[in-house]
């Protein structure tokens, strides 16, 4: 009888303890969650420092189609971007990077970076070798058990394919849809980051104390068999080596872990989405908000670098704000 009570002690004692130690453990994800995220957003400054603006959003627009020649810089230009240009051409699909490979020398990926450029100078794929698939830890947040994603997904009856890396770190389009009505007007967004975007520090008339630059997403488990829709198994959100669908950014529209709105992509997995992080398939009016597993909100890097963790309780006009680089509002205090 007294081994008895002794263990229904032990019981409740591990029953009350438990709560706080997983508390305890999450309160460390989230710290190290916040500190990879201090590194992106120290990373992308000094990319602007050397550049003179903060890296592209996207290499590729997302409706795969540039102006030639380039406007300026040598870089390239989305239709509807300002000012117009002549002679459309199609993309071939080739140059599938975005903001993420162009900070790996700041994150002491130097040698990585050398490689994945040789090989992007042949004009070969971003998928198509092995440096796609290396795992960089500061874009981690180890809050997400997806994450990091290395998976491979099943490519309608073509069998299974590699996506490269995923990670939960992503920069901020705006506060609007990627391209409303459609894949044409994926440019010119109101965030810092969008389709070959060349924003400066000076453009970011707002302040960059209230302006987003980096946040984080929950990822969702890739399917290495024909899900049930028959359609595609990959989830592209978080997807650095082929963002050419704006996997890598997110909007400011919803709070952060908002259950008002699915995210919404022309490609993620409906059937098989992380509960936190429902999507529905489109291509039209394509976004992602912020969500993480941390309770109450998400980590946010402002254009000052600060990193600060941002509740679901915000005000949903106060947050659009935050997302918009020059729209000449007051956000207040947030």
């Amino acid at each position: 009888m007294e081994l008895l009570v002794v263990i229904a002690i032990i019981g409740i004692l591990v029953a009350l303890l438990l709560p706080a130690v997983q508390s305890a453990r999450e309160a460390a994800r989230r710290m190290q969650c916040s500190n990879n995220m201090k590194q992106v957003a120290l990373a992308l400054h000094n990319h602007h420092a050397a550049f003179g603006r903060f890296p592209h959003g996207n290499y590729n627009c997302l409706d795969h189609t540039f102006h030639t020649p380039p406007p300026y810089g040598g870089d390239y230009q989305c239709i509807g971007q300002s000012p117009p240009v002549t002679n459309p051409i199609s993309f071939n699909h080739q140059d599938r990077r975005c903001w993420a490979h162009d900070i790996w020398p700041y994150l002491e990926q130097q040698p990585l970076y050398d490689r994945f450029t040789e090989h992007m100078n042949t004009g070969a794929s971003a998928l198509s070798f092995l440096e796609s698939g290396t795992i960089i830890p500061p874009l981690i947040c180890p809050s997400d058990p997806t994450s990091p994603k290395t998976f491979t997904h099943w490519n309608g009856g073509g069998g299974t394919t590699s996506q490269g890396f995923s990670g939960n770190m992503v920069v901020c389009a705006g506060n609007d849809f990627f391209n409303r009505g459609g894949f044409p007007t994926s440019s010119q967004l109101n965030g810092i980051f969008y389709a070959v975007s060349k924003t400066r520090v000076a453009d970011i008339r707002d302040g960059t104390t209230n302006t987003a630059l980096v946040s984080e997403i929950i990822l969702s488990p890739d399917k290495p068999s024909p899900p049930s829709d028959g359609w595609s198994g990959h989830d592209i959100r978080g997807r650095y080596h082929n963002p050419a669908h704006g996997g890598v950014l997110f909007s400011t529209m919803w709070p952060p872990n908002s259950d008002e709105v699915n995210d919404r992509l022309n490609w993620c997995s409906e059937d098989n989405h992380a509960p936190q992080a429902p999507c529905e398939r489109s291509t039209a009016d394509m976004f992602v908000l912020a969500r993480s597993y941390h309770p109450g909100g998400v980590n946010l890097g402002t254009a000052d670098g600060a990193i600060r963790f941002v509740t679901e309780g915000i005000d949903v006009e106060v947050f659009r704000k935050v997302g918009s680089r020059a729209d000449g509002e007051i956000t207040g205090t947030w």
